[in-house]
Parts: C-alpha cells; structure tokens; sequence
C-alpha cells in the first residue's frame, strides 16, 4: 500500500482512510482470517463438520490470502 501511494501522486487528503485500511488489513482482518481457518481445520480433522456441506473454494481461498497475508506481514 505504501509503495502504491509513493508511485501515484498522493497528496495526503485521504490519510485518514488509509490509516484505517491498514488498521483493518493488519489487525482485524488477519487475526480473523487466521482464527477461521484454524476453526475450520480443526473442525474438518475431529469430523466434526465434512468438507461437502462446506464450500471447498471459500475454504481454500480463505487459506490462500491468510497465505499471502503472512508473507506480506512477516
């Protein structure tokens, strides 16, 4: 977000905004994303939920941005 906002031409009107964009991406929407795929795999190991009832795409793109937030984050 960072390098988008020095490439265009910002002119720090929306500072506010951004502000709370990253506050949401990095901690709120993160350790939520991390919480429910540890949920659901936990769940789909004890069989307590199958994975048919469960929309395998939502799961595995759930897994996918929790992915690609880790390597951005760390």
């Amino acid at each position: 977000m960072g390098q988008l906002l020095r490439i265009t031409a910002y002119d720090h009107r929306l500072d506010v905004m951004v502000e709370h964009v990253l506050i949401l991406g990095v901690g709120v929407a993160f350790p939520l994303n991390l919480a429910i795929c540890l949920i659901t795999g936990v769940l789909l190991l004890l069989k307590k939920i199958q994975w048919k009832p469960l929309p395998p795409w939502l799961f595995l793109c759930n897994v996918g941005i929790l992915i690609f937030q880790l390597i951005v984050t760390y």
